[in-house]
């Protein structure tokens, strides 16, 4: 199974993402990350391996999100979300997402950044406090369900639009 290879060994092979997804997802799971695979490639950003069971989507060269998989489970986890940027607040609050990104808020789990400012601290999102939001990654998506998928898209569609005006 290429899932189980090591780094080094799917570095040599750079695997892709169809067949992990074929490998590590099942039913609903499995048709949602290939459906998802197949919006970003339509999108002219087809995945490119990055990492053990881990592709980057990029536009112009720049990140767009990065999706993960392993055994039973998969994330998307979008690019540069600054959650101080006005623009991005007004986009999000007009296409009224701020539900599903509560729902996905990341809490720390002892990253490298700083794992103690990270756990301790409160962070304020879209008006709502959270506890122990990870201060290097905002937002993540796990197992998106179908509402998930249509968030992060349209936070795709931002970040593409504010990559195109560079």
């Amino acid at each position: 199974m290429i899932s189980t290879l090591t780094f080094t060994e799917q570095k040599l092979i750079k695997p892709k993402i169809v067949d992990i997804i074929d490998e590590c997802l099942t039913g609903d799971m499995k048709q949602t990350a290939l459906d998802f695979v197949d919006y970003v490639t339509e999108m002219k950003m087809p995945p490119r391996w990055s990492n053990r069971n881990s592709w980057v989507v990029n536009f112009k060269g720049k990140g767009v999100c990065k999706i993960t998989m392993w055994e039973n489970g998969w994330f998307i986890r979008p690019s540069a979300i600054d959650d101080s940027d006005d623009a991005l607040i007004v986009f999000c609050v007009e296409n009224k997402l701020e539900e599903v990104l509560w729902e996905n808020i990341y809490h720390c789990r002892g990253c490298g950044k700083s794992p103690a400012d990270c756990m301790q601290k409160t962070k304020t999102v879209f008006g709502k406090e959270f506890k122990a939001v990870c201060s290097c990654v905002l937002f993540q998506f796990h197992n998106p369900n179908s509402t998930a998928i249509e968030c992060v898209k349209k936070l795709m569609d931002f970040r593409r639009a504010d990559i195109a005006q560079c």
